[in-house]
């Protein structure tokens, strides 16, 4: 696993890392040479325009396209150089929050957390499962919804349960797909600290796409401003809107961010 050293001279293990990547659809260059790296229990913001290329990331960083020059490390693994059963086997160690959800409409809250268990951890016993889905409950905050069904839920406590079904199988790279997109503004504050919460209750590392500053400022470590394919400016909130490039500030105007 790559490392590099952080300012105390301690190793910092290297969960992604992205160099010279590019992506075309025909004449469309969605990717021009983005490179990114995200360490161990760190939240990296991908933010940017809806169109500027921020799922097809997503989707290159989990193998689901293969960028058309660069390469994209995982875990240690370059992803597209990996077998199909090599594949699969990354992306147990990778959760995937969709932006609309995805959960079983046919099934309870438990069976929807027990699904990628039993599907995915075939030797676990039940005593297992229920402490698994009881420990993620308890994490969303959401330990009375067992035996209700997604169509019982409001949208906050979907989004929530979705999170729970993303972090049950505990992986050390999770992907957040505009985790607020759709939510009420408070509802949003909720899910940002959440995602906050998941990182350090389960150690995890989390690149997270979206168009929201306010889930950009709250929940990121670092941001990355994809602008006509690149990154055009990187660091912490503060250092990537202290800016005169009028690309960044007409973001930042248009999310009306007090």
């Amino acid at each position: 696993m790559n490392k590099e050293n952080d300012h105390s001279g301690n190793k910092k293990e290297k969960i992604v890392s992205i160099k010279g990547v590019y992506k075309s659809f025909d004449d469309n260059d969605v990717l021009n040479g983005v490179d990114l790296d995200l360490y161990k229990e760190e939240n990296i913001v991908v933010l940017g325009k809806s169109g500027s290329g921020k799922s097809v990331l997503i989707k290159i960083i989990i193998g689901l396209m293969k960028p058309d020059k660069g390469t994209v490390e995982v875990l240690g693994k370059e992803v597209h150089k990996l077998n199909k059963k090599e594949l699969i086997g990354l992306r147990l160690k990778i959760g995937f929050l969709f932006q609309h959800n995805a959960l079983y409409d046919s099934m309870t809250v438990r069976e929807n957390l027990e699904f990628p268990l039993k599907r995915n951890k075939r030797d676990l016993t039940q005593e297992k499962i229920d402490e698994a889905v009881d420990d993620v409950l308890d994490a969303v905050g959401l330990t009375d919804t067992a035996d209700q069904y997604p169509s019982e839920l409001s949208g906050g406590q979907e989004k929530r349960i979705a999170i729970a079904r993303t972090i049950i199988l505990k992986p050390e790279l999770v992907l957040y797909d505009e985790p607020t997109a759709g939510l009420d503004p408070i509802t949003s504050v909720e899910i940002n600290q959440l995602i906050k919460e998941v990182k350090e209750r389960y150690k995890t590392s989390s690149v997270i796409i979206t168009h929201d500053l306010t889930c950009a400022k709250t929940t990121g470590d670092k941001i990355f401003m994809l602008v006509d394919g690149k990154f055009i400016r990187h660091g912490d909130f503060e250092e990537v809107f202290e800016t005169d490039d009028e690309r960044i500030k007409g973001f930042y105007d248009y999310n009306f961010i007090q």
